[in-house]
């Protein structure tokens, strides 16, 4: 998804070859709009009572209390996936939240949410569970379920994902095999993938990993 959103239109205007540097400061700057742009959304919609400094305050927080400036320090092909994940799945959520306040413009916002969330899978699949949840919360926020509207906003929003998702099926299958094969077993790493795969998705290890991801 960054060679497409990024690499590709930087190479198409300029003639040169973006630096994986500049483009994990502009996904980082990205983040940080998008972050502020969903605080002072919520803040405007749900939360008028909290102070004006509130909004600062936290963006100041989640500027400092991220991975980016590890990553800013050390640019590298994950790094670049895992912040264009994030930085298209806050997109995501932004375009919808706008969506639900906006009568002209609602169906080109879930399209953009949509196209958003096509992105994030494309950078992080996992991000796929995340997207599926932003849908059903869309969805069951609305009084009437069944209604033709609703029915029409998630087709709206969802289309782009699936499209993206049987690219990336498509992909996956005609270069490793296989549909669910992201190309995890084939990457050089100290582990053997082949001896320790019963292991990684082992659900006797997920209580020791979620500590591990969690807090170191």
């Amino acid at each position: 998804s960054p060679v497409f959103a990024i690499y590709l239109p930087y190479r198409f205007l300029t003639g040169l070859r973006i630096s994986d540097s500049l483009a994990l400061i502009i996904l980082s700057f990205g983040i940080l709009i998008f972050s502020f742009l969903i605080l002072s959304f919520m803040q405007k919609n749900y939360f008028s009572n909290l102070p004006s400094w509130i909004i600062p305050l936290n963006i100041l927080i989640i500027g400092f209390s991220n991975v980016t400036l590890y990553f800013l320090r050390r640019p590298a092909v994950y790094g670049i996936a895992i912040c264009g994940g994030t930085f298209f799945l806050l997109s995501a959520i932004y375009f919808l939240f706008r969506s639900m306040k906006s009568k002209s413009y609602n169906l080109i916002l879930l399209f953009l949410s949509g196209m958003s969330m096509a992105f994030s899978v494309g950078a992080r699949p996992n991000l796929l569970i995340s997207c599926g949840f932003i849908i059903c919360l869309y969805f069951f926020q609305n009084s009437s379920l069944l209604s033709k509207k609703d029915l029409l906003n998630v087709m709206v929003s969802s289309f782009p994902l699936v499209v993206s998702l049987t690219l990336l099926f498509l992909y996956n299958y005609l270069r490793f095999g296989s549909i669910t094969d992201f190309g995890y077993s084939h990457q050089l790493s100290a582990l053997d993938y082949d001896l320790f795969k019963s292991k990684f998705f082992d659900l006797k290890s997920m209580p020791f990993n979620s500590l591990v991801y969690l807090f170191f």
